[in-house]
């Protein structure tokens, strides 16, 4: 790996990390449900003129439609409507980790559902993964 990409990478890392701050000063202010609308939307006025001008794919919406919101319903809205309202209380340290497993939980769901097999360097990348998020964010006591 060059210096560039490990700069990439790092710079990457960094914005992936500040949506918790973001989403602990936005939620408060303008509630969870519009928050996670604000992030959803965000990001498909960023990623739809990516795919269609450099990634040059097709985009058939309407032929779709319904495998396009079952998906999106599944893997954005929910979520994000999740991690907008678990703002209210928890963290950004906690919104952190709870985001540190999301490989994890992918790979869990992969395993049976797709076959993907879980070596044993997957699970140590994991643990490495979620150990320095860990290390990382600040945790503290929780009142539940």
């Amino acid at each position: 790996m060059q210096a560039y990409d490990a700069g990439r990478w790092l710079l990457l890392a960094t914005l992936w990390s500040l949506q918790f701050l973001f989403l602990r000063v936005a939620v408060p202010v303008f509630g969870a449900a519009p928050v996670a609308e604000g992030r959803a939307l965000l990001g498909a006025l960023f990623l739809v003129p990516w795919v269609v001008f450099f990634a040059r794919q097709r985009i058939a919406p309407l032929r779709h439609w319904k495998d396009y919101l079952a998906l999106s319903l599944v893997n954005n809205v929910l979520p994000f409507v999740c991690y907008a309202y678990a703002a209210t209380s928890l963290p950004a340290g906690y919104l952190a980790i709870i985001n540190g497993l999301v490989p994890l939980s992918a790979a869990v769901i992969a395993a049976p559902v797709l076959g993907e097999r879980l070596r044993g360097t997957r699970i140590a990348g994991f643990l490495v993964g979620i150990a320095g998020v860990t290390l990382i964010v600040n945790l503290g006591p929780v009142a539940l």
